[in-house]
């Protein structure tokens, strides 16, 4: 990211006048610069403008680069000029993450004040999806969409900082060889190869030991969102780090690495999380988890075909056996997780959550993703959220949303027959779609799930 200003269409200098008389007007050269504000007005000339910040005599400064031509993040498209009135918010936010930053672990704060040189702000698209990156061409430079508060800001300094130590020590040796492995990284929606596996793995470290610095110190709301996201998070590296040591895409020198990460996360395994914030980090990991089979995962066609023709001839399942799987790519980004701004929501305001439960019509203008079902499941209303979902099915089948809360729903309900739904939803799913192509009826769900769990008649 180039730090310099750039230049829009100035023209060329105009010839000297010659000798000012005395009390005439000033040649331009003899003029005060003009204010930032009037000198972008003129359309001329884009400043570079900076955003610093000091909290306990430690300070950092940053550019906020939004007119280099090359400042995209591997086909992130980089937003456009931030309106001047706009950058007065990035400031705030870099006010408040600093003093976080600062608060909590000073030494990550010396380095990342020692090596952050610009702030890239990213167009977040129509979906609005929240992204940020970091560019392995140009250390320091982070890029990343308009920060919802300082916290969130904060947050993404030491993910990206991670990036960015970890680019620099693949600079030098090699972790792993490139290969054709995917897997399922519990912070992408996407499949990630080994290489992006360890980078998400890696920065997700850093990200949950910054919660755990955090919630040491925090009281009230704060402390309830930091319990949750360390928990969430925590989590994500168990399920992850393990699939990482057993790759065989490491190198002698990246297996000793992860090593080392897997013994970072296990010193942290047996501090207490409360057990509501456990459960709502479970639920929220078991949401991305089943949205990502949803999205990524396809069944065998012609067995989906066998059990769609099976089902409308009312036989029993052909096959109970697992069924082979395509991964698929979904889109790069974060789509909108309404499941976590809700979670989010009760965490740190109740008061505001449980009036949305008791009137959800409030909901169209409160989170505007979210339905009644996803509150219901964030409530832990497990079987309300089930029959909610059910109906948001019924009335668009297609979607992977209502199915995947109807899987997470069922995965707390535990009924026996419903196991295919909450291990396999990507199944039921396919099975579901290829009925109604067929011309039969839509199938309810959990009549479906039960009918492929178990080799019996369906019902009629």
């Amino acid at each position: 990211m180039g730090p310099a200003p750039a230049r829009g269409g100035v023209p060329p200098p105009a010839p000297s006048p010659g000798p000012r008389a005395p009390g005439g007007p000033r040649t331009a050269a003899e003029r005060p610069p003009e204010p930032v504000g009037q000198a972008e007005a003129d359309g001329r000339w884009l400043p570079l403008r900076r955003l610093r910040s000091t909290a306990n005599d430690q300070r950092i400064d940053l550019a906020l680069d939004d007119i280099d031509p090359f400042r995209g993040f591997a086909g992130l498209p980089p937003a456009g000029r931030v309106p001047t009135g706009a950058v007065a918010a990035w400031q705030d936010r870099l006010n408040e993450a600093w003093a976080v930053l600062v608060g909590h672990d000073r030494d990550q704060a010396d380095a990342i004040a020692a090596s952050a040189r610009c702030l890239v702000p990213l167009e977040a698209g129509p979906e609005r999806w929240k992204v940020s990156a970091t560019s392995a061409d140009s250390s320091g430079a982070f890029g990343l969409t308009t920060p919802e508060d300082g916290l969130s800001l904060a947050v993404t300094l030491v993910h990206e900082f991670q990036h960015t130590k970890l680019l620099a020590l693949i600079d030098v040796v090699e972790l792993c060889e490139p290969g054709d492995e995917v897997h399922y990284a519990p912070w992408r929606p996407d499949p990630r190869p080994v290489s992006g596996l360890l980078h998400g793995a890696y920065a997700y470290l850093g990200v949950t030991d910054f919660w755990r610095r955090y919630r040491s110190a925090a009281r009230g709301a704060p402390a309830r969102l930091a319990q949750f996201e360390f928990a969430r998070w925590q989590a994500a590296l168990r399920r992850t780090l393990p699939v990482l040591r057993t790759s065989r895409l490491l190198t002698a020198l990246g297996a000793e690495f992860v090593a080392g990460m897997a013994a970072s996360s296990e010193a942290w395994s047996d501090e207490q999380v409360p057990p509501a914030a456990l459960a709502l980090a479970q639920d929220i990991g078991a949401v991305h988890r089943i949205r990502w089979r949803l999205r990524n995962l396809r069944p065998d066609v012609a067995r989906v075909t066998a059990a769609a023709e099976a089902w409308l001839a009312a036989r029993s399942n052909p096959d109970t056996g697992p069924m082979p799987l395509t991964v698929v790519g979904a889109p790069r980004g974060e789509p909108p997780e309404p499941h976590v701004e809700l979670a989010h929501l009760r965490l740190l305001d109740p008061a505001r959550f449980d009036a949305l439960v008791e009137n959800p019509a409030e909901l169209a203008t409160a989170l505007r993703e979210a339905s009644r079902a996803d509150l219901l499941l964030v409530a832990m209303d497990y079987a309300g959220a089930a029959r909610a979902y059910q109906s948001d099915v019924a009335r668009a089948p297609d979607r992977v949303e209502p199915w995947t809360g109807l899987a997470v729903a069922h995965r707390r309900l535990a009924v026996p027959e419903q196991r295919v739904l909450v291990s396999s939803p990507e199944v039921v799913l396919a099975v579901h779609r290829r009925i109604r192509e067929l011309g039969g009826a839509d199938a309810r769900p959990e009549a479906l799930s039960a009918w492929l769990t178990a080799a019996g008649r369906r019902p009629t």
